[in-house]
């Protein structure tokens, strides 16, 4: 048998303040229980000092897993890694589903013309503390279809620091799958202008001349949405179908606000909006 002295904590969260408060080195874990341990009570400064010895096999004192080292991946905090080793990333997790009951990581997500570049994971809403790295490189052909697509994967340590032993996964693209993909491509595009257009929109209004310069906020929202869904059949045959007479829609539109600049470039809503769809600089471009 192996004999330590322990404390145990409700719950992560309340073992982390401790260690915290307490400077200690680690923090493990052991059929869900939380707890500092030492085989000598005079550690830490007398931490465990009056606390009852526990013993455990020779077996279960080998599995007992830290924590909280540096350089552990902290994805590791979020699900049962009895079968990893901490200081590993763990290729073989799947980071979306296979995560402890009640846990969940939120994405942050990172396109350029509607394709998704990077995905960058956090464990808060607030988005402070990174947890992996999920990089897409795409192939594509002549026409623009993705013909390859390569996953990188970057799990974050303790430190804050990145793993360097990175997972790389490669996907080939049928030919319905090109097709889905330059569709879903296209939507994000689509989807991804309402937002900035609007705020642009907003701005920009106070230097344009009555009535624009005095229209609230809600009104100037309302008129973002109007040249939308005027513009709606041609932004969804171009979504749909890849059709490109939404190109000339966009550059022949008579709402005033187009041409408002956003830079000092003098770069306008309107060409912002060819840039972002793609049309502009190469009408033949299939996506």
């Amino acid at each position: 048998m192996a004999s330590f002295y322990r404390k145990t904590f409700a719950s992560r969260e309340e073992a982390m303040q401790e260690k915290l408060v307490k400077s200690l080195p680690h923090l493990f874990v052991q059929d869900g229980t939380y707890f500092h341990k030492s085989t000598n009570q005079s550690d830490d400064d007398g931490y465990y000092s009056g606390m009852e010895s526990h013993s455990v096999s020779e077996e279960d004192a080998q599995i007992l897993t830290v924590k909280e080292e540096p350089l552990h991946c902290k994805i590791f905090k979020y699900f049962d890694i009895s079968s990893y080793d901490a200081f590993e990333a763990p290729h073989g997790h799947n980071y979306k589903s296979s995560l402890s009951s009640g846990d969940s990581l939120f994405p942050k997500e990172f396109l350029v013309r509607g394709e998704l570049q990077k995905t960058e994971w956090y464990s808060d809403k607030q988005m402070t503390d990174l947890v992996l790295i999920v990089e897409f490189i795409y192939t594509r052909d002549m026409l623009g279809f993705a013909t390859e697509r390569k996953s990188i994967r970057t799990w974050i340590r303790e430190d804050g620091s990145e793993h360097p032993n990175k997972k790389t996964k490669e996907k080939t693209y049928s030919d319905l799958a090109q097709i889905r993909e330059g569709v879903t491509r296209r939507g994000n595009i689509y989807k991804g202008l309402q937002k900035p257009v609007l705020g642009m929109l907003i701005a920009t209004a106070s230097s344009m001349p009555a009535p624009w310069n005095t229209k609230s906020q809600i009104e100037l929202i309302i008129e973002g949405r109007n040249f939308m869904k005027n513009h709606k059949e041609n932004f969804s045959n171009f979504v749909d179908e890849s059709h490109k007479d939404i190109l000339e829609d966009i550059k022949t539109a008579t709402e005033p606000w187009l041409d408002n600049p956003i830079d000092v470039n003098g770069t306008t809503i309107r060409k912002y909006i060819l840039n972002e769809i793609n049309l502009e600089d190469d009408p033949n471009y299939i996506l």
